[in-house]
């Protein structure tokens, strides 16, 4: 009866707990996702609603002056109404050496957060996740967590397929974290031809005193099965309130190697050790070992060159945000023999990169500047949160700084492909433009005109690999998937090419072209 007892009181327990703590006091990390109904306050409404986190509480329902259908129906007039999201977290009464950090994935346009009435910290980069340290602003038990969001239909990016789309859109979580801890900031580096992984571990020391650390490594499977380990030989000495990156380099000759026909994923473990050989902090990222490299017009993966189609993919807005809808469209595409995608425009939904690690598919990874830059501040904040966001994916190919600035006459953004290689130095960057205003990067674009493409290339760039976009063409069916000259296009069925007057007329030019073939095969001689 005893054993009976004691087991209704701990699910008793459990369920008093879920979901919004789930954390115990003595994990080191531990994490309570708080998406679900949330209150919401709109100004001008007197009595609180109850709408669903992650979503929208304004949608999009006009897009370049044409009615546009969104998946989320609320009020038309909460729309132009700044509102704030209301809810209540549980802070364990014992939280040791850990400190507390609330996490969201995206919020539309601006946000701000508060923990009890204290302000905490606001956020304008709507497109990729942030987190702040509300430690000192809560108690032990119930803690009311507000986030305001304002009527601002921009952050200062380019908005177009956003502007009327508000509220936190993307997933919230609750951490709880050491106080001597590995950041986000983690970057994991693979090579084959060197053989070896290097790691840029940055450590944050919370605590009072000054913290001398050491740092040990685990890769293991996703069994858990270990693959090999090392420690780092040099200590870290980190002054209070600060952070410094340790950089560790260990040879790596037989890995299981991450490809698009065999996307072998496995995980690093950092572990941060104290002067007593107590582990601190336990951290995990996933990624896969491959390596990228391009020389002249060619591009290799894992030294072995490859011959690419791609689809050039404008956002369609939350509807893209599910697992499933982004494990099912990546099948499609793969099921066509497409290999990769340019997310033009904008980042997407974390799903789309998780899938594409997955299901062994490559990705370019585009900046939120689109025919226009912010000021150079906000653009290389937003080339940096999204670089450093992304950057352990192994999906991610390339990063793409921007997208046809020339219409608005701006120039080719060099500062921010120079950026990139500073950030990531195994990818390469680019403009993603007509091929004149996309110089300066390790690959060529070109845009429109499919007539043009092999004088463009030969003009702008031929001794670097082109990505040929937004030509609205369809491709032979009856040509090779992996080999012939569409190894260095991407041959894009642009779902915006049908919008413009001569969208259709465009794509009947190219597939003549490509039917025809006598002009392919004049410049492939």
């Amino acid at each position: 009866m005893k054993i009976i007892i004691r087991i209704v009181l701990q699910i008793a327990f459990f369920l008093i707990l879920s979901p919004v703590q789930a954390a115990t006091d003595q994990a080191l990390r531990d994490e309570v996702c708080l998406n679900g109904t949330w209150n919401l306050e709109l100004e001008g409404i007197a009595k609180p609603v109850q709408v669903s986190v992650p979503g929208s509480f304004a949608g999009q329902n006009q897009l370049w002056g044409k009615e546009h259908w969104d998946v989320w129906d609320y009020p038309e007039d909460w729309a132009k109404r700044p509102a704030t999201y209301v809810r209540s977290i549980e802070v364990p009464k014992n939280l040791g050496n850990r400190r507390v950090l609330i996490h969201l994935g995206g919020v539309r346009h601006v946000g701000k957060v508060s923990v009890n009435g204290k302000e905490v910290g606001s956020w304008w980069d709507s497109y990729v996740p942030f987190e702040f340290d509300i430690t000192d602003g809560v108690k032990p038990g119930a803690n009311e967590l507000r986030v305001h969001v304002s009527n601002a239909r921009t952050c200062g990016l380019f908005e177009d397929y956003n502007e009327r789309r508000r509220g936190i859109y993307r997933d919230v979580f609750l951490k709880f974290v050491p106080e001597v801890r590995v950041t986000p900031d983690l970057f994991v580096k693979t090579s084959v031809q060197r053989g070896e992984i290097a790691c840029d571990i940055p450590v944050r020391n919370d605590t009072s005193k000054e913290q001398t650390v050491g740092l040990r490594f685990r890769v293991v499977e996703k069994d858990g099965k270990m693959v090999k380990s090392w420690s780092s030989p040099e200590k870290l000495s980190i002054a209070p309130g600060a952070e410094k990156t340790q950089s560790s380099v260990e040879p790596w000759k037989d890995p299981h190697l991450w490809s698009i026909d065999d996307p072998h994923l496995y995980f690093l473990e950092t572990e941060v050790v104290g002067t007593n050989g107590e582990v601190l902090d336990r951290h995990r990222q996933r990624f896969g070992f491959r390596e990228i490299t391009w020389k002249g017009p060619h591009f290799y993966l894992n030294g072995s060159e490859i011959f690419l189609r791609g689809n050039g993919d404008h956002p369609q807005g939350d509807l893209q945000g599910g697992k499933e809808y982004s494990e099912a469209w990546i099948r499609q595409l793969k099921s066509q023999g497409v290999e990769l995608m340019r997310l033009h425009d904008l980042p997407r939904h974390k799903e789309i990169y998780n899938a594409a690690d997955e299901m062994g598919f490559l990705l370019i990874s585009e900046a939120c500047h689109h025919f226009r830059l912010p000021p150079d501040d906000m653009a290389k904040a937003h080339m940096e949160h999204l670089v450093k966001w992304l950057r352990n994916h192994p999906s991610v190919m390339m990063w793409s700084v921007a997208n046809e600035l020339h219409w608005r006459n701006f120039p080719e953004p060099v500062f921010l492909i120079d950026l990139c290689h500073r950030l990531d130095p195994t990818r390469p960057a680019f403009n993603s433009d007509f091929c004149e205003w996309s110089r300066h990067g390790d690959v060529l674009a070109k845009h429109y005109d499919a007539t043009a493409v092999w004088s463009d290339w030969q003009k702008f760039g031929p001794n670097k690999p082109m990505v040929w976009d937004e030509i609205g063409n369809v491709w032979q069916q009856d040509r090779p998937l992996k080999t012939g000259p569409a190894g260095y296009e991407i041959s894009s069925q642009d779902v915006a090419t049908g919008i413009w007057r001569d969208g259709w007329e465009q794509m009947r030019n190219d597939i003549l072209l490509f039917a025809d073939g006598k002009e392919m095969a004049l410049y492939g001689r």
